[in-house]
């Protein structure tokens, strides 16, 4: 008998974790009664500083962890409709609009960086080679680079891509 029990202490001990309950995690919803501008979410990043952009049909939020700070067509944003957000590598925060322009978010100050009316973008891709792809509405595959927009030479131009992702060594467009 005194040769079971540190056996079936031991058991016990390594057993608890598996038979004990699982951590449960708080999920928060946020809505527009929260602060958020719109409810209906078309994109998210997290910025190297913490702040999480939410760009909506509506208008952009930035979250600080307790208080929304919402941008629309009134405060400085070209376009209400945001496509996309882009982080460069010395931290400059791209957003897309649906107008045509790239506009740069610096704290809360908004300014635009590119108005290219006819040229939409939609998604931007970072490349493991560090190039920084686009896909357009009308225009095809670009490349987002020193702040202008170069179309690139391709077989199919004037082409709507609406995502783009990288797998292995391909990209695909949609």
């Amino acid at each position: 008998m005194r040769a079971r029990l540190p056996v079936i202490l031991l058991f016990r001990l390594l057993a608890s974790p598996i038979l004990s309950p699982a951590q449960q995690y708080l999920f928060k919803n946020y809505t527009a009664n929260d602060g958020l501008v719109a409810n209906s979410v078309r994109t998210i990043i997290q910025d190297r500083k913490g702040f999480i952009w939410i760009g909506t049909r509506e208008g952009i939020s930035k979250y600080d962890g307790n208080l929304f700070t919402s941008f629309t067509t009134a405060n400085g944003l070209s376009d209400n409709l945001v496509n996309d957000f882009f982080e460069s590598e010395n931290g400059t925060l791209y957003i897309a609009t649906n107008d045509g322009t790239v506009v740069i978010a610096d704290g809360n100050k908004l300014t635009p960086c590119i108005r290219a009316p006819g040229t939409i973008i939609n998604r931007f891709f970072r490349t493991a080679t560090g190039r920084v792809l686009v896909s357009t509405d009308h225009h095809g595959l670009a490349e987002f680079r020193n702040n202008q927009l170069h179309i690139i030479a391709q077989p199919f131009p004037y082409r709507v891509y609406g995502e783009i992702a990288g797998l292995n060594d391909s990209l695909m467009l949609v």
